[in-house]
């Protein structure tokens, strides 16, 4: 049976939008709905981004995984999760510009933002409202950011390094 995510919160956009904002990350994600892929096989197609776009996909829990067994020892491997996405939501305009603005950032100019993030959050994360007010940036627009990132997430109200993304 074929597996429909709902989008239902608008910072989940930013998920949905930067699995596929690349054309490394778009073609890794189509060959992950075309069947079972190891990391090994989708480093060796499409190099480290292919690796990095498999773990910002994890982040996401847009894969299914599952171990298999092989000669050289058991290699996990990974599907897309959903065959489709429905995307329900209603959210004010300023909420969605910040959403629809981090998703689209170029870049070198979200890269310099995670940074200055993972900075803050290191070693056990921070209070997502203090997060805020640090980087003088709305919680929504934080939210997107890490929902963005491979390198950071959000455990209730706080945004944490994530071990799975470097």
């Amino acid at each position: 049976m074929a597996r429909v995510k709902v989008v239902n919160e608008a910072s989940d956009l930013v998920g949905l939008l930067s699995a596929v904002d690349t054309p490394v990350k778009r073609d890794v994600f189509v060959a992950l709905t075309s069947g079972w892929e190891s990391e090994r096989t989708i480093e060796s197609r499409f190099g480290m981004n292919g690796r990095q776009a498999l773990s910002l996909f994890d982040k996401q829990e847009l894969l299914d995984s599952r171990w298999e067994p092989s000669p050289e020892g058991p290699h996990k491997l990974y599907h897309a999760r959903y065959a489709s996405f429905k995307i329900d939501t209603t959210a004010p305009m300023l909420e969605l510009t910040e959403v629809l603005g981090v998703a689209m950032m170029r870049e070198i100019d979200y890269q310099q933002t995670e940074e200055a993030l993972e900075r803050l959050a290191a070693p056990a994360g921070i209070n997502i409202i203090d997060a805020a007010a640090r980087m003088s940036l709305t919680q929504t627009m934080l939210r997107a950011l890490v929902k963005r990132s491979a390198r950071l997430e959000l455990r209730g109200l706080r945004i944490v390094p994530n071990g799975n993304g470097k």
